[in-house]
């Protein structure tokens, strides 16, 4: 999606990176694709468990362990993962089709979900409302909101997080804007929503030029495509000196690019019963926040803060490497 010689120059001219991070950021650029299997390998799963295993990194175990307990709850997916790595099982489908006999279908399976809900929440507010909250206090230290700040919400799926951004930014919702495409993952049925709703159509933005002091686009542009076509139009619509900020998986490594592809396999199977994934996957190619930051500056963007998610105050990093980047309109 853009050009690795210029990527390295980009790295090696940077101006707030140490020599270290730099070095780092071009091995991993050069060594990328080394132990990643492809979404239709039907491998990636016990590939992703037997790295991490080999490897012992204790951290990245904790996350794949997050991934799966999400769906079968913690004790199943320690039991799962023991499973894989005594090479009972190898290939995707069947370790799909052994955790819907072994553990989904199993009358416990609600139960071992809920405790690990459970485990999370702790009366607290919930990780969105809490990463939102943080994330549009920077905003506002950086755009006064005013009666006619614009706001516009891309790839907005259910609508709940364009509303809690405009409610956090006090924005009136009669200038709220979201758009999305016609039908992606659970969003199916036609879509009603308070603000304003607009479809994405032939990968176009149906807006006049210079409308937006605010867009955001949520864990959405590592499946768009024509990602390049986007960002213009992402531009293309935004006032000058708007800020756009951008929530995605800052994927550093084969393993954790493998992680990011394993939980959508698992969303899309579990969540969205679509048993059809494994053979037809949804495109996706993900970044690390710096390479967002290259991508960016190519089509007129000026990034001014990069920070990795935090979903509760004692500083747990969200299991999916989520960060979110704020970017001003040249």
């Amino acid at each position: 999606m853009y050009n690795n010689q210029e990527y390295i120059s980009y790295i090696e001219n940077h101006e707030t990176l140490t020599k270290y991070q730099k070095k780092e950021f071009i091995n991993y650029k050069n060594n990328e694709y080394k132990i990643y299997q492809n979404k239709t390998s039907n491998v990636q799963i016990a590939s992703l468990i037997n790295y991490l295993h080999d490897v012992g990194d204790i951290l990245k175990i904790g996350n794949l362990i997050i991934t799966f307990a999400r769906h079968i709850g913690s004790k199943n997916a320690y039991d799962l993962v023991k499973v894989v790595t005594t090479n009972k099982l190898q290939y995707d489908d069947e370790i799909i089709e052994y955790i819907y006999k072994e553990y989904y279908y199993n009358e416990s399976h609600k139960q071992h979900i809920d405790n690990f809900k459970k485990s999370f929440l702790l009366d607290k507010v919930s990780d969105w409302d809490y990463m939102l909250d943080y994330i549009t206090f920077k905003i506002m230290k950086l755009k006064n909101v005013d009666s006619n700040f614009k706001y516009l919400d891309i790839g907005c799926g259910n609508g709940k997080k364009t509303m809690t951004i405009g409610k956090f930014l006090n924005v009136n919702v009669k200038n709220i804007y979201g758009t999305d495409v016609q039908t992606w993952g659970p969003y199916k049925k036609y879509r009603s929503f308070d603000f304003n709703f607009r479809l994405i159509e032939n990968n176009k933005l149906s807006f006049s030029n210079g409308v937006f002091d605010l867009v955001s686009v949520i864990l959405t542009l590592h499946h768009i495509e024509s990602l390049h076509e986007m960002i213009d139009e992402i531009n293309r619509v935004m006032t000058k000196n708007g800020i756009l900020m951008i929530i995605e998986h800052n994927t550093l490594s084969d393993d954790e690019r493998l992680l990011i592809d394993v939980q959508h396999l698992l969303y899309s199977i579990f969540t969205d019963k679509n048993k059809k994934y494994l053979t037809n996957p949804d495109f996706m190619n993900c970044y690390n926040y710096l390479e967002w930051e290259f991508i960016f500056k190519q089509h007129g963007f000026t990034n001014i803060m990069n920070e990795m998610l935090y979903p509760q105050l004692e500083n747990r990093l969200k299991y999916d490497n989520a960060y979110f980047g704020l970017f001003i309109k040249n």
